[in-house]
């Protein structure tokens, strides 16, 4: 299709994302959209343009569904000046992306991690990453800072008022990114990914936040409990209501207590910052909990730890965090609960036997230290 319209040589396929070159973003031709609580947008015809060939009329370059900023109607391609650039931003590599689970720590991760790789591959050249989107602060909204450090952000944008223009500031790019396709990331497709690839993700989240792990003691294994609550961890569950609760909490403490000499940390991950959550991370041999989002932290853990997920039989074909575990360099213990009438239908609590945590952890103990 590109090949037979104008402009088509500014458009290219680079590491699973569509790179652009010479494009102007007009942040005042985004609209918010009625839906999901204005916290994205509708992108007129002359949001995104193209500085390219001369035409006397406009051409459609580029129209696919599959990302919603590739759902505007059209990006453009038309004759125009730099005097169009006038009080605005100019960058020479960027990085723009609609976040969808803003605030799900898994389909977060995935993102940083595809768009690190993506930023790695160009061999140190500083891209700037821009949000199009509007959706309110999050606690996790901390790990793409750590990863990109400042990022732009489109109500920003729209908020501020040129000089001489009057209208808010367009945005230029020599080259601009979108966000690489999801349903290519190695945590989604299962595939492999060149060894080393979660080990530097990993090292630099180490570097930026000044992190030095400490060697693993197996007389005393580090064990992170994660336990599931009703909080409201983002704007989006204003409810606060949390799915997959550990209905016995002090019994499956008590019954690690009884079974090994381990050093045992108990948390509520929504509660603490990302920071303090790698830190966390970095400081686990074995990290234990009922499946759910927060799993994907284990990329922070430092390689040859064990990930006990236990889930519901309602989960015990998801095997993301099977594989994000594996990808991370970790064993990963998969153990589904037998669900009964008599569990809570209200806030669907789980009882996890002692014979469950001991049969776990005897594997998680063996392949922490025994296992070669």
């Amino acid at each position: 299709m590109l090949s037979r319209v104008r402009c088509a040589e500014e458009v290219k396929l680079f590491y699973r994302a569509t790179l652009f070159h010479n494009v102007l973003i007009n942040p005042s031709e985004a609209t918010p959209t009625k839906e999901a609580r204005h916290e994205f947008y509708d992108f007129k015809h002359d949001f995104m343009s193209l500085l390219c060939v001369p035409t006397s009329r406009k051409q459609t370059i580029f129209k696919d569904n599959h990302f919603r900023l590739e759902k505007a109607k059209s990006i453009e391609a038309f004759q125009t000046g730099l005097s169009n650039v006038q009080d605005g931003l100019s960058f020479k590599w960027m990085l723009a992306v609609v976040r969808e689970e803003f605030a799900n720590v898994f389909w977060t991760i995935m993102d940083v991690f595809d768009i690190y790789n993506l930023i790695e591959s160009l061999e140190g050249r500083e891209v700037k990453v821009i949000w199009l989107d509007a959706h309110p602060q999050a606690n996790i909204d901390e790990l793409w800072r750590i990863f990109f450090g400042d990022i732009l952000y489109l109500p920003q944008l729209r908020n501020m008022v040129g000089k001489s223009s009057g209208k808010a500031p367009s945005v230029f790019a020599m080259n601009l990114f979108l966000r690489p396709n999801r349903q290519r990331s190695v945590f989604a497709r299962y595939q492999t990914l060149k060894s080393d690839a979660h080990f530097k993700f990993r090292q630099t989240a180490y570097n930026r936040l000044s992190i030095v792990p400490q060697t693993r003691d197996c007389a005393a294994l580090r064990v992170t409990v994660i336990w599931r609550r009703n909080y409201i961890s983002h704007p989006g569950n204003t409810k606060g209501l949390i799915k997959r609760k550990v209905s016995n909490e002090r019994e499956v403490i008590h019954t690690l207590e009884q079974i090994g000499d381990f050093n045992i940390t108990q948390t509520t991950l929504e509660k603490m910052s990302v920071r303090e959550q790698i830190e966390l991370m970095s400081q686990t041999d074995v990290f234990f909990g009922l499946h759910g989002a927060g799993h994907a932290m284990v990329v922070f853990m430092p390689p040859g730890g064990v990930v006990v997920e236990i889930t519901t039989p309602r989960k015990r074909t998801n095997r993301h965090m099977k594989q994000v575990a594996t990808l991370a360099g970790h064993h990963h213990i998969f153990q589904v609960l037998k669900a009964t009438p008599s569990e809570s239908a209200l806030d669907d609590s789980y009882y996890v036997s002692p014979s469950v945590v001991e049969e776990v952890m005897r594997k998680a103990s063996f392949y922490a230290c025994d296992y070669n």
